[in-house]
């Protein structure tokens, strides 16, 4: 066989597993297409049920993201109550958990810089919110002084805080205020 039937024979080879690819990818095509429709059809047929779950995931979706934070943790215990064997770590974890938990309900979506006991620094959380682009980050600490004259509740904004800021805040104090054994 010479060199130029080896080319040829070669050539319709070639055209012949083109023929076949080109076969293929009609064929995954066709079967794209027909899938597509089989979709919108059982959309348009059971909108009526899915309706609300979509409604309710767009929803979901535009609402903002509360990064919340578990203050301390791992190596960082925190404040340490030894009269009720208390660590201020579990506490926190414990609570927010529980937060996420009820803004879950509420339909909010969360994030949570810790669902376990393990050490992370502040710029880590604070790293770890921005990524997630949270609208609003919540740190839960349960603080503890000798002094009698540091007590109750703490609300931290940014130095820059917003008319926004400044309202949740004020708020979450009040709310928390309503709780018993609780002092501003």
């Amino acid at each position: 066989m010479t060199n130029d039937n080896v080319l040829i024979e070669m050539r319709k080879l070639a055209h012949k597993h083109q023929k076949k690819n080109n076969k293929k990818k009609r064929m995954i095509t066709l079967i794209d297409t027909i899938l597509v429709v089989l979709l919108v059809f059982c959309v348009c047929i059971f909108w009526d049920t899915i309706k609300p779950t979509v409604v309710n995931y767009v929803r979901w979706l535009s609402s903002p993201l509360v990064c919340i934070d578990a203050g301390h943790g791992g190596a960082q215990t925190g404040a340490v109550e030894k009269l009720y064997d208390r660590i201020e770590k579990d506490d926190n974890l414990a609570l927010s958990l529980a937060v996420r938990d009820i803004l879950k309900e509420y339909g909010i979506r969360t994030t949570m810089t810790r669902d376990k006991d393990v050490t992370l620094s502040l710029n880590d959380r604070c790293k770890f919110a921005n990524r997630k682009n949270a609208e609003l980050f919540v740190s839960i600490h349960r603080n503890q002084a000798n002094n009698q004259d540091a007590k109750g509740i703490e609300i931290w904004a940014g130095k820059e805080k917003t008319y926004e800021e400044t309202l949740l805040g004020n708020n979450i104090l009040n709310e928390l205020l309503k709780c018993p054994y609780t002092e501003n």
